[in-house]
């Protein structure tokens, strides 16, 4: 699942669940954004942060490294995540 949140508006947030290795967000506000991901292996639609006790692990995720400036009407190509 991949998630696309506002720096400047917190409510302002995106989610598509991409098909293969390519993803593609539509009809985006203009703006400074953050970029992460994660997979979703309980299939929830949601971010799984874990538990301490009994141990349960958090679902593993990856973040863009810089924020991404969305500008009207232009695109932004060639982002790439890696889970280790």
């Amino acid at each position: 699942m991949l998630r696309l949140e506002s720096v400047e508006t917190p409510q302002l947030k995106y989610e598509h669940k991409p098909n293969l290795d390519k993803f593609e967000f539509n009809r985006v506000e203009p703006g400074k954004y953050l970029l992460w991901c994660y997979l979703d292996a309980d299939s929830s639609g949601k971010y799984n942060y874990g538990w301490p006790e009994p141990i349960e692990f958090s679902e593993r995720f990856s973040f863009h490294p810089d924020t991404v400036n969305l500008r009207p009407r232009w695109e932004v190509t060639d982002l790439i995540f890696r889970f280790k």
